[in-house]
C-alpha cells in the first residue's frame, strides 16, 4: 500500500501555506509536552509561531526516533525524491 498525501486546501482550491514536506525538518526537545518534536523550523515548540506556519511535524517520541524521522526526511530531500 503507498501513502500519499493531499495537502489541505480551501474550497476555492488554492492551497494557503506551505507544503511541510518541502522543507527542512529539525529535531528539538518538545517543551510544551515533553519528549521530542520534529518541526519545520529550527525552533523548539514554545517558539514557533503556528500562524508562520511553523508547526511539529511529529511530537512526543523519544529522541532517537525524532532523529531518525528527521534524517530520513531531510535525506529524501536532498535526494529530490
Amino acid at each position: 500500500m503507498a501513502w500519499t498525501v493531499t495537502p489541505c486546501r480551501y474550497l476555492d482550491g488554492v492551497q494557503r501555506y506551505p507544503d511541510v514536506l518541502t522543507q527542512r525538518w529539525y529535531v528539538h526537545p518538545n517543551d510544551l509536552i515533553g519528549g521530542w518534536a520534529v518541526m519545520n523550523c529550527d525552533k523548539p515548540p514554545s517558539q514557533a509561531d503556528f500562524r508562520a506556519y511553523e508547526v511539529e511535524v511529529a511530537a512526543f517520541v523519544s529522541e532517537p526516533a525524532a532523529r531518525r524521522i528527521a534524517e530520513l526526511h531531510n535525506t529524501a530531500l536532498d535526494a529530490g525524491r
